[in-house]
């Protein structure tokens, strides 16, 4: 009887190697199914030796979804020369592609050393905000302006500079809670979104009174270490 029961055993065996033999491919997509995890595989991170385990790929529980006004601040292991420890307002992100500004770096210069008229924004630092061009610098503060400002997204607003002059020559705002930055960084098509997945930046919804504290215009390191080290991000009123 055991002889028998081997037997049907090893027939068994022999069929199904036969199996696997002929039809691999059925096989591996069958028991795939059995450690596949549930959700999107970004295919570019799991083939970083470094993010080899499936929980890596799951989206940081911090982040929002990016969009324009949103924060993101990078990775503790991205470390290009530009972009190391900084801090980027989001000001577009479709189809088209995606810009933002890095708001935590500042210059050698001032804006009195690099244009005239600035009046009473001379001793602010010029901002570095990306390597994309003309020289141009734009100017980001948290106030309307009574509709003379460009509203960014969740309590950003660009321009309206001598509306802002106004306001800090009648003492209802001081000259460093508006920031003049250079330049820009930009993205191709889905890139910054296959960034974001491979958790080179952590996204967050941080309103300016956090990101353009005047407490942090002169060291560009302490608004990431703020940012990276919060264990909750202040929400958006």
């Amino acid at each position: 009887m055991i002889t028998v029961t081997r037997i049907c055993l090893f027939g068994i065996l022999l069929i199904y190697c036969q199996y696997i033999y002929a039809y691999p491919g059925i096989v591996v997509q069958k028991y795939q199914k059995l450690w596949r995890p549930k959700g999107p595989i970004d295919i570019g991170c799991y083939a970083n030796p470094h993010k080899g385990v499936y929980t890596d790929m799951i989206n940081n529980k911090l982040s929002v979804a990016c969009e324009v006004g949103t924060i993101m601040f990078s990775s503790s292991d991205l470390v290009d020369n530009l972009l190391y420890h900084s801090v980027i307002l989001v000001c577009k992100h479709d189809l088209e592609g995606s810009e933002g500004f890095i708001i935590n770096k500042h210059s050698d210069f001032t804006m009195g050393e690099i244009a005239a008229n600035m009046g009473v924004f001379s001793s602010n630092s010029m901002f570095t905000g990306g390597n994309v061009g003309a020289s141009t610098a734009v100017m980001i503060h948290k106030y309307d302006l009574g509709g003379n400002a460009k509203h960014i997204g969740k309590g950003y607003f660009i321009g309206g500079f001598k509306e802002a002059k106004r306001l800090v020559d009648t003492f209802n705002a001081h000259p460093r809670d508006f920031r003049f930055i250079m330049d820009s960084i930009r993205w191709d098509p889905r890139i910054l979104d296959g960034e974001i997945s491979c958790k080179k930046w952590i996204v967050c919804d941080v309103p300016p009174d956090v990101t353009l504290d005047a407490s942090c215009s002169n060291a560009h390191e302490t608004l990431w270490e703020r940012l990276n080290s919060a264990q909750t991000i202040p929400p958006h009123n």
